[in-house]
């Protein structure tokens, strides 16, 4: 219980633990794949560039990757929500 995707949500019992692993995962590792391919070709244009300016653009590289880190949070509770009840039970 010290590490994982930990939100009221996805502990209430196993199954809800499970679901939210599995779906955060998928959407991290196609988030991260993209992210990977964008920050490649991006940095290749300031390739040469000068020390401030490469470390301005990472920077902001950075700031936006996390932001496309922590959506899909959001994504993963309404995917419990509609999935799951109150309790923890799935949905019919």
């Amino acid at each position: 219980m010290i590490f994982g995707y930990r939100t009221n949500k996805s502990m209430k019992n196993k199954d809800t633990w499970i679901f939210a692993h599995n779906y955060c995962g998928k959407l991290w590792r196609v988030i991260g794949l993209i992210m990977l391919i964008v920050s490649v070709i991006a940095m290749i244009f300031i390739l040469g560039k000068n020390i401030i300016v490469i470390s301005i653009f990472g920077g902001i590289l950075c700031g936006i990757q996390i932001i496309f880190m922590v959506l899909p949070i959001f994504f993963t509770e309404r995917a419990l929500e509609i999935n799951f009840d109150t309790h923890g039970n799935r949905r019919k």
